[in-house]
């Protein structure tokens, strides 16, 4: 099985790659998660796979959606 790493190796080289990247999506949403979680110990790579997974299948994170929701808001609002 030479050449092939699992999902944890996977995801501690990509966090390692982008640790000074200030603005990593997935980086972001897995800490959106983890705080919506209760902040658990132990869930670090189930939360980074989420948010991979979803950022990867087009769902707007929640930075994106409270933007989308100020826009809105600004929209209906009569001037």
């Amino acid at each position: 099985m030479t050449g092939e790493t699992n999902g944890a190796e996977t995801a501690a080289k990509e966090t390692s790659e982008n640790i000074d990247d200030k603005k990593h999506p997935i980086r972001d949403r897995a800490y959106e998660i983890w705080e919506q979680e209760g902040r658990p110990e132990g869930r670090a790579l189930n939360h980074w796979l989420r948010a991979k997974w979803e950022i990867e299948h087009g769902h707007k994170t929640g930075t994106e959606l409270k933007r989308l929701e100020g826009e809105f808001e600004s929209m209906r609002r009569p001037d």
